[in-house]
Order: structure tokens, then sequence, then C-alpha cells
């Protein structure tokens, strides 16, 4: 008899490592179906397909002509930016997607300032009295750590951009996670043209 209700416990154990394996293999796929693996969408606007993974295995160079910089651009999809000046004169791009849906278009994904040497950088309450607020100083102290860049004579601040989702399209917010992506990756490897 004890023998049997040792073999029925061995049993039930068996039983629930078998279920507890098909339920993480179960919650494993859906995880990957849903955020891992890639998605297609029948829209005419947007459609991910394998002519936009040939563009990563290449190296293009996205240019800044205004500023006279580049680099390594081989994102799945494309940015593009405008030129803007802040009311304190400093000179900065905002860049965003072209490959987003309509409510999306134009919606800026990142900024990235230009400064002098020289030039103050303000609104950061974390500096010590007396220090200076320049864009040398912030560089040389790597405050900002690989968020400012230093391409010849003058200083490049990426600013990391949106933190909240435009569109509950998946697909969408896939392509600005990788453009983001594709756009810190660019900025680490600012050159001048």
């Amino acid at each position: 008899m004890d023998k049997l209700k040792s073999q029925s416990g061995s049993a039930h154990l068996i039983i629930i490592i078998a279920l507890s394996l098909a339920l993480i293999g179960t919650l494993s796929f859906v995880y990957w179906n849903n955020f891992i693996q890639p998605k297609t969408t029948e829209s005419n606007e947007l459609s991910v397909d394998d002519s936009l993974n040939e563009a990563v295995d290449s190296t293009e160079y996205f240019s800044i002509d205004q500023w006279g910089i580049k680099g390594i651009y081989n994102g799945r999809y494309g940015i593009q930016y405008q030129l803007k000046t802040s009311t304190s004169s400093t000179e900065y791009i905002e860049l965003s997607s072209s490959d987003v849906v309509e409510e999306c278009t134009g919606r800026i994904l990142n900024t990235i300032s230009k400064y002098s040497a020289g030039d103050v950088i303000g609104g950061f309450g974390h500096m010590a009295i007396g220090e200076p607020n320049t864009a040398e100083y912030f560089y040389n102290s790597n405050q900002f750590g690989p968020n400012m860049r230093k391409v010849g004579d003058n200083y490049y601040l990426l600013d990391q951009g949106v933190t909240d989702v435009c569109s509950d399209d998946d697909t969408t917010q896939l392509i600005e996670a990788q453009t983001i992506l594709d756009i810190n990756r660019f900025f680490l490897v600012l050159q001048e043209q």
C-alpha cells in the first residue's frame, strides 16, 4: 500500500512538471510572437520587408550638411531632420522617422544640439556652484557620457527624445524604437564631412 502511495505522488509530480513546462513554452511562444518577431502590415503606408533589411548590411552616411558633419547610418527605417534655432540662439536639429503611420509623421524622436567650446549649456541644477556651464566643461567632465561628442571644434549633445507612444500600432512602435537605437548608433560615429 505504501508503495502505491509513493508511486502516486511521483506521478503527480511528473504531471505538475510537464504542465509547468507546457505553460512556460506556451507563454514563451506568445511573447516571441507578439514582441520579438517583426510584424508586417497589410497597409500601403507601411510594410516591413526584406528590402529594408538589406540597408543594414551596407555602409551609408547620413549627413547634416549645414553643420558639415556626417555619420554612418545603416538603419532599416528612414530618418529626416529639421534645423532649428532655440531662443538662446543654440542651433539644433529635430530628427524624425519617415516610415511611420500618418498620425506619427513628423514626431520628434531625438534632437541634437550644436555648441562651441565656450557656449553655456543652461538648465542643469546639478552643477556645483562656481563650475562653468560651458560645452567644453561638460564634455571634458563626461557628465553626458556618450550623449555628448566633439567633432572638429564643435560639441554635439544628443537628447534621447520621446518616452511615450504615438500609436497603438505595434509596427509603428517597433519602427520608432528601432529608429531611436539607429540614431544613437549614428551619433556615436559622427565625423566631419
